[in-house]
């Protein structure tokens, strides 16, 4: 069976939305594709250890599969708190294109 690139896409919401909100990525390839309603484990996580699939797209052209995991709401409205959790989750893997604008 053939492999094809994954890209999870987690979002990280303060508590007001409108105060900030970040989108972390990671990358990996697999012949398994997620579902909706699947649940998605990584070291970045801390409990809860998963993290519900949401959304999943399939470019079959491109080979490739977008997975949309359940927000994570924080009990603040602090914008830095958006940068220290990019910069963790860079530490297992993740990466965030819009890193500079926080």
């Amino acid at each position: 069976m053939a492999f094809i690139k994954i890209t999870l896409d987690h979002q990280i919401q303060l508590q007001d939305f409108r105060e900030g909100f970040v989108n972390i990525y990671k990358d990996f390839e697999s012949n398994i594709i997620p579902h909706k309603g699947d649940f998605i484990s990584d070291t970045c996580f801390k409990d809860p250890y998963e993290h519900e699939v949401i959304d999943v797209v399939i470019d079959y052209q491109q080979n490739e599969c977008g997975v949309m995991l359940k927000p994570i709401i924080v009990e603040h409205n602090e914008k830095e708190f958006l940068l220290q959790y990019v910069e963790m989750a860079e530490l297992h893997g993740w990466y965030c294109p819009t890193k500079e604008c926080l």
